[in-house]
C-alpha cells in the first residue's frame, strides 16, 4: 500500500475518511490486512463489521480471488464475499479510487456486500437480510455465531 503524510496508508486513510475506528490487530482469525475494509465498509452503511467478516469467512474464508462452484441458473459466485454476477451488477460499488468495481477486489466486495445488505434491511432486520444474502437459516445461524465470536475476540 502507498504511504501518505505521516506514513498512514491507503487502508488507514480511507478508514479515517469513511469515519471507521483504527484497524486492531487480528481478531478472532480476520485477517489484519482486511480489517480496515470491514469497518470503513461498516461505518458507511450500518452493517456491523463483525457480520461482515464473519460472511467472508463463511463464504470464501476470507479469499479474494474465490469462485464458488454454479448455483441452479449456472452463474458464479465471485470473490471474498461470493456475489454473483447479476447481483453484483445491480449492487456492486467501488470502495475506494475510480474505475469499475471489481468483484476480486477484496474491499469493492466487502463495500457491496455491506450495500446489499444495507439494501435488504439489515438495520431493521440483521437476520432477515442475512437470509436474503444466502437463503438457509443454517447460514443465517453459522453467521451470526461466529460474528458473535469475533465481535467478543476483537481487541
Amino acid at each position: 500500500a502507498d504511504a501518505f503524510a505521516g506514513g498512514r496508508s491507503d487502508l488507514d486513510w480511507l478508514a479515517q475518511e469513511l469515519g471507521a475506528p483504527a484497524a486492531p490487530p487480528e481478531a478472532s482469525g480476520v485477517p489484519a490486512a482486511y480489517l480496515p475494509y470491514f469497518r470503513a465498509a461498516a461505518a458507511k452503511y450500518g452493517v456491523p463489521w463483525n457480520v461482515l467478516a464473519a460472511i467472508a469467512r463463511v463464504e470464501s474464508d476470507f479469499d479474494p480471488y474465490a469462485v464458488g462452484p454454479p448455483n441452479y441458473t449456472g452463474e458464479l459466485a465471485q470473490g471474498m464475499m461470493q456475489i454473483l454476477p447479476s447481483t453484483w451488477a445491480a449492487y456492486a460499488v467501488k470502495a475506494y479510487g475510480t474505475g469499475s468495481p471489481d468483484p476480486f477486489d477484496a474491499a469493492d466486495s466487502i463495500f457491496t456486500a455491506a450495500h446489499l445488505l444495507a439494501t435488504d434491511g439489515a438495520a431493521q432486520n440483521l437476520a432477515g437480510a442475512i437470509f436474503l444474502y444466502n437463503h438457509s437459516r443454517s447460514y443465517v445461524q453459522e453467521v451470526l455465531t461466529l460474528a458473535g465470536q469475533i465481535g467478543r475476540e476483537a481487541p
